[in-house]
């Protein structure tokens, strides 16, 4: 090819002064010199390239490839970016039990049997089959089945979703299978209810013979559960709630007389839709503590509407922050969602291979973060381990510091000074250690070289993100246009020049993305393609859909 080139450089100069020959014929001669060392089958070749390979992913890994044309940048990506839950670890969600709370007041405290203010998974309370419960003293309790968890408690865990039954195809109709969230399935497994037809959740049913030993057990089993409205779960708001009626059963029981409203989200979203005097006192420890363990934790909260099931209509016609206000805690649910058997195989593989893998989840800071560890996206690998090998976390979190000046119309105008952000220890035990590390351009080199030496890992979460994009954004626009208050969208923050100059420079540092929106999501993998970087992006769920897309 390179003498191709120098013969028709050679041949363009000698041909262009002479006055007799024809400029368009030698123009079209050194056309055909440099094309001539071209092979013509390779178009063909690189097609069918193309065609093995997508034929080697189905036989081989049954990938099916929808878009070939991606399949050659493949050997070009650089970063390889995952999803947590389905793509890392399994779908299938293990109940571990509920987090319970006592006392009321001053006293009310999560339980804690070894003294502590986290107490240990030895502390979570799984439903029991009613068959544990039939030779046990009678007692005026409801006979749930799930002796050691309030009815309350319950009512939240087996109402609270957004499952929905359909006809099974293994059956070709006969029966009524479940479809939905696995989180949502394997938490009504775990209770021994059942859905039914028309959003109705039903108890288990007593054992063989109960109810003919005298009755009182089957008096006192609770009634099914309607659902008659949903507020959706959303990933904004982190959280999804149900209005509920407890409807008559098989016994005649009559109905409840109030609607209830149950809720479940994220535990920091949740705590501050609960009462004062309903919060324990060491609500943050045990979240933290089994999040911190890698599991997945959720806060149940309910209370009564004080509306009859007759005047549903106007609980529905209400804003959804009307309802889900002054809550009663009814306890944390807990759940392990274990990794997949091939994902510590493939990191390994990835990093060994000079890629950067990153985490983008929905997931809370301290539960991405351990199952980042459990697959090797943090750590050191085995060959570089020498003495302490372990890798300080942190988190860019803001704090609360703020400047006061005045604007041009001479108000007072409140707006976050340069140390707003911070490198926080992203474990209170591990403060002492390094301390904080003030988030300024200049700090930047060194927590790149720390990363880069596996000496320290950063996380941070969506809101953080979005945070920092406002800030750019209005430091933008008020040197544009001094003076002028302008809107920001939230939503579309992210993707806006300024912001993506911001992220550019701190995604590189970042190995854990969590509690991030799907447009978060999208807004990280857009700013790692504008470092120059080619991009892998793998989910399963259509909050990937966004980052799917702007992946390469």
């Amino acid at each position: 090819l390179l003498c191709a080139v120098a013969s028709s450089a050679l041949v363009l100069q000698e041909g262009w002064t002479d006055p007799t020959r024809n400029r368009f014929k030698l123009i079209l001669h050194v056309v055909i010199i440099i094309t001539s060392v071209v092979p013509p089958e390779l178009p063909m070749e690189l097609s069918l390239a193309v065609t093995t390979s997508i034929a080697d992913l189905v036989s081989r890994c049954k990938v099916y490839c929808t878009e070939p044309w991606r399949i050659p940048l493949a050997g070009k990506v650089t970063v390889c970016c995952f999803d947590k839950t389905g793509t890392l670890t399994s779908d299938e969600m293990v109940l571990r039990g509920v987090r319970l709370s006592h006392g009321v007041g001053d006293g009310n405290m999560i339980q804690c049997a070894d003294g502590t203010s986290t107490g240990s998974n030895e502390d979570l309370i799984l439903p029991r089959n009613e068959k544990d419960t039939i030779n046990e003293g009678d007692t005026n309790e409801p006979f749930s089945g799930e002796a050691n968890i309030r009815i309350e408690t319950l009512r939240v865990m087996v109402s609270c979703h957004g499952l929905a039954t359909r006809p099974s195809p293994k059956t070709r109709g006969m029966t009524q299978e479940i479809i939905g969230d696995p989180l949502e399935k394997a938490v009504l497994a775990g209770c021994g209810w059942q859905l039914m037809r028309g959003d109705v959740v039903s108890p288990p049913l007593p054992p063989y013979g109960v109810s003919a030993i005298g009755g009182q057990k089957s008096q006192n089993r609770p009634n099914p559960i309607k659902i008659v409205h949903r507020y959706a779960f959303s990933s904004k708001l982190r959280r999804m709630s149900v209005l509920a009626i407890e409807v008559v059963n098989g016994a005649g029981t009559q109905p409840s007389s109030d609607v209830w409203l149950l809720t479940k989200g994220a535990p920091e979203t949740i705590r501050g839709l609960l009462k004062d005097d309903s919060i324990p006192k060491n609500y943050d420890d045990v979240a933290r503590y089994h999040m911190r363990l890698g599991q997945r934790v959720l806060a149940l909260a309910y209370r009564k509407t004080g509306v009859p099931p007759s005047l549903i209509s106007q609980l529905k016609e209400k804003e959804r922050s009307q309802m889900e206000r002054d809550l009663l805690f009814a306890g944390f649910l807990v759940l392990d969602c274990p990794l997949k058997p091939d994902s510590r195989r493939v990191i390994k593989e990835l990093r060994a291979t000079g890629h950067h893998v990153k985490m983008i989840t929905g997931d809370a800071v301290l539960t991405a973060t351990e199952v980042a560890k459990q697959v090797g996206i943090i750590g050191r690998a085995r060959k570089e381990r020498k003495g302490n090998s372990s890798v300080i976390m942190y988190e860019v979190r803001a704090v609360d510091h703020f400047t006061t000046g005045e604007n041009e119309s001479g108000e007072d105008d409140v707006s976050p000074s340069s140390s707003e952000f911070a490198f926080v220890p992203l474990y209170e035990d591990q403060g002492g250690t390094m301390g904080t590390i003030a988030f300024v351009s200049s700090n930047f080199p060194v927590v790149r070289e720390m990363v880069t030496n596996n000496e320290m890992a950063v996380s941070v979460t969506g809101e953080v993100l979005t945070k920092l994009a406002i800030i750019a954004v209005q430091s933008e626009k008020r040197i544009a246009m001094p003076g002028q208050n302008t809107y920001i969208d939230p939503k579309t923050v992210l993707l806006h020049p300024a912001a993506q100059k911001v992220l550019q420079k701190i995604v590189p540092l970042v190995s854990v993305f969590a509690r991030h929106a799907p447009r978060q999501k999208e807004a990280v993998i857009a700013a790692l393609n504008g470092n120059g970087s080619v991009t892998l992006m793998c989910g399963d769920g259509t909050n990937d859909v966004g980052a799917l897309k702007m992946a390469h």
